[in-house]
């Protein structure tokens, strides 16, 4: 399931169970709409990870605790202290290779 959230306490919470993936998108964001799919077909292709989305127009401040510089931008986060930002609509391939 990919889940919107709105706080970096989410997060945390999330990684606690399993590896997280982690999407900053804007609204406006064009190729982030178009992400959306290639979102969908991660999540229907691998159970062990947990996918979450976050608004940069609403939760900037999360963004910014990660030097978030582009939209879309891909976080892999297992926790504080081992996480990988990938900035841009990362392929599916990319995205295991750091899982």
């Amino acid at each position: 399931m990919i889940k919107d959230i709105e706080t970096y306490d989410e997060i945390v919470q999330f990684s606690k169970e399993k590896p997280v993936v982690v999407v900053f998108h804007a609204p406006w964001c064009g190729t982030c709409s178009m992400y959306h799919f290639t979102l969908q077909k991660l999540d229907m292709q691998d159970s062990t990870i947990n996918i979450l989305k976050v608004n940069l127009a609403d939760h900037q401040d999360i963004g910014n605790a990660f030097k978030v510089l582009s939209t879309p931008s891909v976080m892999i986060y297992r926790s504080e202290s081992d996480y990988h930002l990938l900035p841009g609509a990362q392929p599916i391939g990319i995205i295991k290779r750091y899982l």
